[in-house]
């Protein structure tokens, strides 16, 4: 199952709690040249060079790992999500409450995110869930309840 989840739902403690059944491919190393795998969270909207095998190259990768794995945490990024729904491959949406904005750029201040990622969010946050939980292409939209996360409700996905 593929699952586009918004920033900060918990793909990637989901994917380290779940480790035998879950995984997160993070964007950002398929995407941006300039990558550093130590300081993910920080360097996220300060990147600069897209590779020239974005976004094939991750889309491939989420095909290979949905046959590995029966979880497949990814992004939500349009452009990705466009090629999965040209390409018929079926995903799953998961959305915070438009009115857990706060707690969620509390979030990113907290886990190092740069200024520049999160004004994008923030200016971004309602129109950024609607485009997710409207998305016409998605199996099913999950709404996160209150301080729940990913790994609070993937058993019952």
């Amino acid at each position: 199952m593929i699952i586009s989840a918004f920033p900060g739902t918990g793909k990637t403690f989901a994917s380290k709690k779940f480790e035998d059944i879950a995984v997160d491919l993070e964007s950002s190393v398929y995407q941006w040249s300039d990558y550093d795998f130590e300081h993910v969270e920080q360097r996220k909207g300060k990147t600069t060079e897209k590779k020239i095998l974005w976004p094939r190259n991750y889309f491939d990768d989420i095909l290979s790992s949905n046959i590995k794995f029966p979880f497949v945490f990814i992004s939500s990024n349009p452009v990705i999500l466009d090629m999965l729904s040209v390409h018929n491959v079926k995903f799953i949406t998961v959305t915070p409450n438009i009115s857990d904005k706060k707690d969620y750029l509390d979030s990113y201040i907290k886990r190092g995110n740069p200024e520049e990622f999160v004004n994008k969010i923030s200016d971004n946050f309602e129109s950024f869930i609607k485009s997710l939980d409207n998305n016409e292409n998605a199996l099913c939209h999950v709404k996160l309840e209150h301080a729940k996360h990913i790994s609070d409700i993937i058993t019952y996905l």
